[in-house]
């Protein structure tokens, strides 16, 4: 329940997941998922076009949906991007994430790009065993790191690898998750047609410290174990109108969860990605977007201006 000041009384492992259960509507095995905040769209352009990027022609979207995407960087660019995310008011001052991306081409050996995440969850009065009065005030965040490198295997073919190490307030939760992707243009459509494929945040299970319970005056331990937000991202984009102003662009795109628990807690995504396809295809989320993108207005000479809508 709702305490003074704007704040709420939850445990210290509630935390998140009970915000997020109220900012989305992700399917099941998402919201079952840690590390919540790497899902959420980077750019306005993936956010417009149904939360989906895999297959954009686009570096701003390569750290989230697939970093072979980044072969579409040109010299060096930098993306800030901030959601203040307080439309439900859940606390005071909201919720707000932040991305900062940096990426360059470097030259015939590829793209790399480095990128810095972090989702203010804001501060609340925590209960425990010790503390059942929750007086004690905490900050809660999520946090990450991650650089990527693309490279072009052919005309037709891009291939890119990612590592994050991502962790929770307090340093709980420390994890290093992995992703690779791959795109293609198929020969025949002018260059105006691309495909990709994604497996994303991929990694061991997630472990917590252990909680100690009293029961029947008898001390249990319990084990503690998360699941990462592993996701496989299939898409296509198609630019249907292109001239010397603007592109309009129309993409499909498809996203499988792997986040699967067990009485022994929760499964490496590693094994998740051979094993959990008991739920297929309900556990599919479908995308499409429409979008309509004018071309880069240069404000002076190495400068330009992007709008997309």
């Amino acid at each position: 329940m709702f305490s003074g000041g704007g704040h709420m009384n939850i445990s210290r492992l509630s935390a998140t997941t009970i915000l997020v259960a109220a900012l989305t509507g992700i399917t099941s095995a998402q919201y079952n998922a840690d590390f919540q905040s790497l899902l959420y769209p980077r750019s306005i352009l993936s956010a417009g076009l149904g939360e989906q990027g895999v297959a954009l022609r686009s570096s701003l979207e390569a750290m989230q949906y697939n970093p072979a995407n980044l072969v579409y960087s040109e010299g060096l660019g930098i993306s800030f991007f901030r959601n203040p995310v307080n439309m439900l008011n859940v606390v005071s001052g909201g919720m707000p994430m932040t991305y900062l991306s940096l990426s360059s081409s470097i030259g015939t050996f590829g793209n790399a790009a480095i990128e810095y995440t972090y989702w203010d969850i804001g501060e609340f009065y925590v209960s425990t065993a010790q503390n059942p009065s929750a007086t004690t005030k905490e900050h809660f965040f999520e946090q990450s790191f991650a650089g990527a490198y693309a490279f072009s295997l052919s005309d037709r073919f891009d291939l890119g690898a990612q590592i994050r190490y991502a962790r929770h307030d307090h340093n709980q939760g420390e994890h290093l998750l992995f992703s690779t992707g791959i795109t293609f243009r198929p020969d025949g459509f002018s260059d105006r047609l691309t495909a990709g494929l994604s497996l994303m945040n991929f990694g061991t299970r997630i472990n917590y410290p252990s909680i100690v319970d009293t029961v029947n005056s008898r001390s249990i331990e319990y084990e503690i174990s998360t699941a990462p937000p592993a996701q496989l991202n299939l898409g296509v984009n198609a630019i249907a109108v292109t001239n010397n102003w603007f592109d309009v662009t129309l993409s499909f795109g498809a996203t499988k969860p792997f986040a699967r628990y067990l009485d022994s807690g929760a499964e490496s995504s590693f094994k998740s990605l051979f094993s959990n396809w008991g739920a297929f295809p309900r556990d599919v989320t479908g995308q499409i977007g429409l979008g309509f993108l004018w071309h880069p207005l240069e404000i002076v000479r190495g400068i330009s201006y992007l709008q997309e809508v």
